[in-house]
């Protein structure tokens, strides 16, 4: 039977009015809403009582709800016999003569109520027979021709074990959520298409035990189970940027849901339960916005790795039907992991010069701890090459990064199965030596294990671009901003890959679109200048980088500007203005300059110094519109071959 829409009231904007009512026991809610759903996809809007808004008169909207149905589905179960308001909704439906009544579990409806033959639900997902008597009898009360469901259209699936409970009584969002024995986890039986997706959001965990220093372990157990549930290839998990981001603008799970396009949501909170401090983690229904699996555990600082492989497991199974792999990296050790929860949560919060020095020594502490902690290496790698990357003394940044190197291999040494080690890796090669030749391969393993991270996803999109494999790496950033919507470092990577294939007012579009989401982003103005600059609108591109506040881009747009312009005055002038302010630092900038000067002699020789220093401008050599004045050169093409980057 194809899915007809649902009717709508009349008015300034069509309304859905729903025309099924259906009444339930709240302990019969994970059998009810697969139910629910599967007459949702027949095409009839159902209301139920996970409609009610908060702050809504519970009575008078059920009861409008009910006297307006056109049908009033009951599910009768042990629990709804003794339901007072089950009974008072199957009475208006039975007065009205829109009863349709069902059996959850055999149980009769009470006398009063047996009048009407009883649809048996029991295994009704696997009985053709069962879903078009129900699908039959709503046809009839809607006045519409009963059309057999197809083969392709029938519901299906199968019901597994959940977890059982360890709280009977939790407060879960302000409310009490009544857990009473064990739970069945059941999986949406629709039609084709209908089925709640695999996507999930994870959202930062609650800090609510009253101790602020334990914010770093709630903070670090929502991002290690972020982690854990993204390596599993069943799943579609958002990024922590775009998670946190959400919780800013609402704290309604099914107002994230919709801004992130997910259909699940995980909450977690820390706090003090029956005088101990425990993890409470919710899995939530985003389009209905109730919880399908609830669990609370003890937090002991030396378990913490265990509770957070017993989440994902819980959550893999209730989603997938399946287990997953364990995230591999990690250390047994509990005082290596906290040191580097410890450190993450420092980064995240702020990457102040003195955070970044307390993290570095925490990663350290971690290695120390557990040498075969491979996402640790890891992670001191990029802390080295960052600091390797801003110091402003050369033999001091070519030391640290060395030391970045060195890290990074250990890490693929330790964890050689951990895609995020060797993305690592061929990023520190790339981004500290511009050594293409070196990352590729390393590089080509990280994707072959899988890119699950949006972190990675990005960066292989940047290595993409920086081969000439353009429309391979927009395919890549636009993966990454799936993952991570909200976040203007997924749109900038989409904005350079673009302008990587010389789609440059596309790049305009999405630099700009960066800019309006966040206004304070270094280089983006740069960008955007070069990208308005070698579309032809070299004005307009002078405009743009006037505002940037990264001088070395700032300076570079400028000159290449001027240059186009045909303002050799001024694009000497600020030719000047990088020499004096960076030197050597920025020779990479300088032949880009000269190129556009049209000194190709001097651009090309300037270009060779910046080999011979490694610096990291290297890695846009192939790409770099300002370089096209060079490419027939002999020499600028053995740099190629050299960097890894030519044949």
């Amino acid at each position: 039977m194809a899915a007809r829409k649902p009717e709508t009231e009349q008015g300034e904007e069509a309304v859905v009015k729903p025309t099924v009512f259906f009444s339930y026991s709240r302990a019969d809610q994970p059998q009810a809403l697969p139910i629910i759903d599967a007459i949702e996809a027949a095409g009839y809007h159902v209301w139920w009582d996970g409609m009610l808004e908060g702050g809504t008169e519970f009575l008078s909207q059920t009861e409008a709800a009910l006297e307006s149905a056109k049908a009033v589905v009951v599910l009768w179960s042990r629990q709804a016999v003794g339901s007072h308001w089950v009974r008072d909704e199957a009475t208006s439906g039975r007065e009205r003569e829109r009863l349709i009544p069902l059996t959850l579990d055999g149980t009769m409806p009470p006398l009063g109520f047996r009048q009407l033959q009883v649809i048996d639900m029991r295994k009704w997902y696997n009985r053709p027979d069962v879903q078009d008597e129900l699908m039959r009898g709503l046809a009839k009360l809607h006045d519409r021709e009963y059309e057999p469901l197809d083969p392709a259209n029938r519901f299906g699936g199968t019901v597994s074990s959940r977890p059982r409970m360890s709280r009977r009584t939790l407060m879960l969002a302000g409310g009490a959520v009544a857990v009473v024995g064990t739970v069945l986890t059941v999986r949406t039986f629709q039609e084709a298409g209908r089925s709640l997706g695999r996507n999930i959001a994870v959202l930062p965990f609650l800090n609510r035990a009253g101790e602020p220093s334990l914010d770093y372990v709630a903070d670090g157990l929502a991002s290690a189970v972020r982690d854990g549930l993204s390596i599993n290839p069943l799943l579609e998990v958002i990024a922590r940027s775009s998670s946190q981001e959400a919780t800013r603008e609402s704290t309604d799970p099914t107002r994230i849901a919709k801004a992130l396009s997910v259909d699940h949501i995980l909450e977690g909170r820390l706090e003090i339960l029956q005088g101990r401090q425990q993890f409470v983690v919710s899995l939530v229904n985003g389009r209905k916005g109730v919880v399908q699996w609830i669990e609370t555990y003890p937090y002991l600082a030396d378990r913490i790795s265990v509770v957070r492989d017993v989440i994902i497991q819980n959550v893999v199974k209730i989603m997938t039907n399946s287990t997953s792999e364990p995230l591999g990296g990690l250390t047994e050790n509990p005082e290596a992991y906290d040191e580097y929860m410890r450190a993450n949560e420092l980064l995240y919060r702020a990457a102040t010069p003195e955070n970044i020095d307390i993290a570095t020594q925490r990663f350290r502490r971690a290695v120390e701890l557990d040498p075969q902690f491979g996402l640790a290496h890891a992670a001191l790698a990029e802390i080295l090459l960052h600091k390797g990357a801003t110091s402003p003394d050369k033999a001091a940044s070519l030391r640290l990064i060395e030391q970045a190197i060195k890290s990074a291999r250990l890490g693929v040494e330790v964890a050689p199965d951990v895609a995020s080690t060797h993305m690592t890796y061929g990023f520190v090669l790339i981004s500290g030596r511009a050594d293409f030749k070196a990352a590729k391969p390393i590089l080509e393993t990280a994707e072959r294990i899988g890119l699950t991270l949006v972190k990675d996803i990005n960066r292989y999109a940047i290595y993409l671009a920086g081969v000439g494999r353009s429309e391979d790496a927009i395919s890549m950033a636009q993966r990454g901003v799936a993952r991570d919507p909200l976040n203007p470092n997924a749109m900038e990577t989409v904005a350079y890959a673009y302008y990587s294939a010389g789609q440059f007012e596309r790049a305009i579009t999405l630099y700009q679109n960066v800019l309006a989401s966040d206004p304070s982003r270094l280089t983006v103005r740069a960008w955007l200048g070069l990208a308005k600059i070698y579309s032809g609108d070299a004005g307009g591109g002078l405009d743009a980088c006037q505002d940037e506040a990264n001088l070395m881009e700032k300076y570079t747009c400028q000159a290449i500007g001027s240059a186009r312009l045909e303002d050799n005055v001024g694009s000497a002038r600020y030719y000047t203005a990088l020499m004096d302010r960076f030197g050597d630092a920025a020779a990479y900038q300088q032949a880009q300059i000269l190129a556009q000067m049209g000194d190709v002699d001097a651009a090309m020789e300037t270009l060779l110094k910046a080999e011979r220093l490694e610096d990291t401008g290297l890695s846009l050599t192939l790409i770099d519109p300002a370089l096209r004045p060079l490419r027939d050169r002999d020499d600028f093409n053995a740099l190629l071959v050299r960097l890894g980057l030519g044949d």
